[in-house]
């Protein structure tokens, strides 16, 4: 629904202030993308219970950032400009519980190779989201849909 509730809020700002670039559809694009992809390799490795609750949980990370976007717009509302600091604004909260995550199995001694690489993974396409939002064909590309 989240792309859904975007392009609503898009059509109603363009029949109010004209028609802008709407870069932010690459967060959810990466969003959904990452949770079925995530979900998908989960369900795959059920026989490996550890991995799989830990895919599962992830699948779920790659979700969270509007709630996290939402409160930081409150405490800091500022519009970063580059790549890095659009991650770490959009993003903040899912690398916080992604490096959680791996640091409470890192303590425990219970790392899976599976679950780091699915972390640095989803991290990754979390990071060329942000570069494609401040990617002025991208940003050109959103004002022509």
């Amino acid at each position: 629904m989240g792309p859904v509730a975007v392009y609503t809020v898009v059509m109603l700002q363009v029949k109010m202030h004209g028609p802008r670039p709407d870069p932010f559809i690459s967060v959810h694009a990466v969003d959904i993308g990452g949770f079925l992809v995530l979900l998908a390799i989960g369900i795959a490795m059920r026989k490996n219970s550890a991995a799989h609750k830990r895919l599962i949980i992830l699948s779920t990370v790659a979700l969270a950032d509007p709630g996290f976007n939402r409160f930081i717009g409150y405490v800091y509302p500022a519009n970063p400009h580059t790549p890095l600091l659009t991650f770490l604004y959009i993003f903040y909260g899912n690398i916080l519980i992604v490096a959680l995550m791996l640091g409470w199995d890192f303590y425990r001694g219970r790392l899976i190779r599976s679950h780091i690489i699915a972390s640095i993974s989803l991290l990754t396409c979390m990071y060329v989201a942000s570069v494609m939002y401040c990617w002025k064909p991208w940003q050109n590309l959103t004002l022509q849909w």
